[in-house]
């Protein structure tokens, strides 16, 4: 779940992304892996889905290495888009932060390889 406003709007880095539509201090959560407003998937439960589905999750998704489940974030937060140099990061898998003060209208962007290996785009 976002903690910040945010608004999506066309992304240099990949199609749409999210950005900042207040201003952030470093060290903000941002977002929180919350349970009951986030989809949580098993193993099992993903492989039961369509391919187009399973598509879908694997776009929009990570994968929690501690519970070993698909996330895939019931708001906006699903348009993070990556970066090498991210202005996001987390805090093991269930919460993000703000790595350092973000301007309104900056690209929200994280390293998803740093908490999730499955990840691919």
């Amino acid at each position: 779940m976002l903690f910040v406003k945010t608004k999506l709007q066309q992304s240099s880095i990949h199609g749409l992304g999210l950005f900042a539509d207040e201003f952030i201090s470093k060290g903000t959560p941002i977002w929180k892996l919350q349970k009951g407003f986030d989809i949580i998937l098993t193993e099992k439960q993903f492989d039961e889905l369509p391919k187009l589905t399973q598509d879908f999750i694997t776009h929009f998704s990570y994968y929690h290495q501690g519970i070993k489940c698909h996330i895939l974030c019931g708001d906006n937060a699903r348009f993070f888009n990556k970066a090498e140099r991210p202005n996001c990061g987390g805090e093991g898998d269930d919460v993000t932060l703000a790595l350092k003060d973000i301007e309104i209208g900056e690209e929200l962007t994280e390293i998803y390889y740093n908490f999730n290996e499955l990840q691919t785009s």
